[in-house]
């Protein structure tokens, strides 16, 4: 599946007119995976939910980012070249302790869990995961129902 398939046939459930989280300003995300239509994915999904997005294609491009701009929460893929999302996590944690990161791997459940629950990832999600279960993940972390 290429990206624009992606951007064409993907679309979550509509948001209902207005705000996502009334009288507060739009949330912003950082989407990090090297696969770019896990990227764009991940990014509509954000997109459906009013968060206003930045992209990076591993894990320096998006430290680079985060140390230049504000994030309430940074998505992350645990595989990349470069810089891993495990490493990532715990350069966000040492620059920003409150900022939830969430991990996507394709890895296999029980290494990942341990393995990520020692950086405290806000969730992880593994791969393929549905629509329904990122919006339970963002839900979660914001304390509001998205729609």
């Amino acid at each position: 599946m290429t990206v624009n398939t992606i951007r064409e046939t993907v679309t979550p459930p509509e948001v209902p007119g207005g705000p996502v989280i009334a009288g507060q300003r739009r949330k912003r995300a950082l989407v990090v995976d090297d696969n770019l239509d896990s990227r764009v994915l991940v990014s509509l999904f954000l997109r459906k939910f009013e968060f206003d997005i930045a992209e990076a294609g591993n894990g320096q491009e998006a430290f680079n980012l985060f140390r230049q701009q504000r994030f309430d929460v940074v998505v992350t893929d645990l595989q990349m070249p470069v810089m891993d999302g495990l490493t990532l996590m715990g350069k966000i944690k040492a620059v920003s302790r409150k900022t939830p990161v969430v991990v996507m791997t394709g890895c296999g459940a029980e290494n990942v869990q341990q393995l990520v629950g020692m950086t405290a990832a806000a969730d992880v999600l593994h791969k393929p995961f549905g629509f329904g279960r990122f919006k339970d993940a963002i839900e979660t972390l914001f304390n509001s129902r998205l729609f």
